[in-house]
């Protein structure tokens, strides 16, 4: 037993020293993780342990790097060190996400919620995104908009590119209460709550044919019959705008009419037509 240990205790020092060989000693500098779930290692290679995990956008610090600069020796916020990949960090903090519309909820005003100033700010990031990276945008995105904004309160809602529906919401107010904004509240109060709807996530799509036409042309009807509905409602409302029953009745017909104009362009049957409109509207297709 005695002999067994000595051995390990030797093995770990002759480790140790073939490390330290391969380490090049550089200047401290803070750098990002750009990987969803990054692997930690022992040593400058994936034939090294793996005794660790770091996340998106996690801050670390660069303590050396190996002969070939390929891997980097960084040092966690929690203190532990290990090896990395260098394609798997950035100097910049990954932001990964694109403002796409600000609403004003609450001026600020006295007749304004409280007094309180409380802002949406809807941002969109591609797919794929896992949830925990949509986590970790969200909140980043939070912490931006609320350093960048003078507000009391703000809701970040995430979409899902190519999606019409949030995908996660993300409230930063008073112990993450949107209801508890109030003008001129103490920040070191405030926290980030996030909300994922898992059940809004786009399901993986098979591009196979069904009822023999591709999923790429089943999208491009879905898209004309989403600009024909518009164009029906639009219409409808031009013709009879002070009467709601006209309304529906003008805008049925003209439905009608072009899921016929539709079907005969595609060679498909309404419920064909229909079937398709519905898939869309399941896997949240992106419409006009």
């Amino acid at each position: 037993m005695k002999t067994f240990k000595k051995s390990k205790f030797w093995l770990c020092m002759v480790l140790t020293s073939v490390l330290m060989v391969l380490c090049q000693p550089v200047s401290a500098k803070n750098v990002y993780v750009n990987g969803v779930a990054v692997n930690i290692r022992l040593g400058p290679g994936t034939q090294y342990e793996m005794i660790g995990k770091v996340y998106w956008a996690d801050k670390l610090k660069i303590v050396g790097k190996d002969t070939s600069k390929n891997w980097f020796r960084v040092k966690t916020q929690k203190g532990k060190k290990g090896w990395i990949y260098k394609k798997l960090i950035q100097s910049n903090t990954p932001l990964a996400y694109e403002l796409i519309q600000t609403k004003s909820l609450d001026i600020g005003s006295n007749d304004s919620f409280k007094g309180a100033k409380r802002a949406q700010y809807d941002v969109e990031v591609p797919l794929p995104t896992t949830d925990e990276q949509v986590r970790a945008i969200i909140k980043m995105a939070a912490k931006n908009l609320a350093n960048q904004r003078t507000v009391d309160a703000l809701t970040v809602h995430l979409f899902l590119k190519g999606t019409n529906l949030p995908y996660a919401i993300a409230d930063w107010a008073p112990e993450g209460d949107w209801e508890k904004a109030e003008k001129g509240k103490s920040k070191s109060i405030f926290r980030t709550v996030v909300k994922i709807f898992k059940a809004r996530r786009p399901k993986k799509e098979v591009a196979r044919k069904k009822g023999g036409m591709s999923l790429q042309k089943r999208k491009k009807i879905y898209r004309e019959w989403c600009v024909a509905l518009k164009k029906a409602e639009d219409l409808a409302y031009a013709k009879y705008k002070y009467d709601v029953m006209e309304q529906i009745d003008y805008e049925r017909v003209l439905q009608n009419n072009f899921k016929g104009d539709i079907g005969k362009k595609h060679g498909i049957t309404i419920k064909q037509l229909d079937s398709i409109f519905i898939e869309g509207e399941v896997n949240f297709w992106p419409a006009p």
